[in-house]
């Protein structure tokens, strides 16, 4: 009887997105002893504290426009998750995990998070994703100044 063949199938560059966004999601979730719902809740209130503070003084309308974009939650979230990968994860991970080594007496070294490590990564989480963090990183404004160039943009052709 012949073997059953395995097909594979490709799955788009979005799909892929989409499944390390959740898997990500998750992780975070567990170093952090949150619920999704947690998590989202969070990252929308950063994203509504941003952008209350930059258009701060500005009418209702301007905001909006830029709080309802595609465009705009579509960096949101990619920013979020490129900060996750790049400054969280590995962090969390460094710190959070039990380890054991031996030291330069070759004697066996065992490390446990303790209380307070769990409470600093949580507010290096807290920090890395504040929007009082952001407005204060060049590359973050410079991107999010392209952002609200492609909005203009995009709002003037409709």
């Amino acid at each position: 009887m012949p073997g059953i063949m395995k097909i594979k199938t490709k799955i788009s560059h979005l799909e892929l997105l989409k499944q390390q966004t959740a898997q990500q999601l998750k992780e975070v979730c567990t170093y952090l002893n949150w619920t999704e719902e947690q998590y989202c809740e969070h990252q929308l209130a950063e994203y509504e504290a941003f952008l209350a503070r930059m258009f701060y003084g500005w009418p209702e309308k301007m905001l909006n426009e830029v709080r309802f974009s595609p465009i705009m939650s579509g960096f949101w979230k990619n920013e979020w998750f490129q900060r996750n990968r790049s400054e969280f994860l590995a962090l969390a991970k460094e710190d959070l995990t039990s380890t054991m080594s031996v030291n330069s007496d070759g004697k066996l070294e065992c490390y446990e998070p303790n209380e307070f490590t769990y409470k600093q990564v949580y507010d290096e989480y807290i920090w890395i994703h504040s929007h009082r963090n952001l407005i204060n990183q060049d590359y973050f404004m410079a991107d999010y100044n392209r952002v609200l160039k492609l909005i203009r943009q995009q709002n003037k052709n409709n």
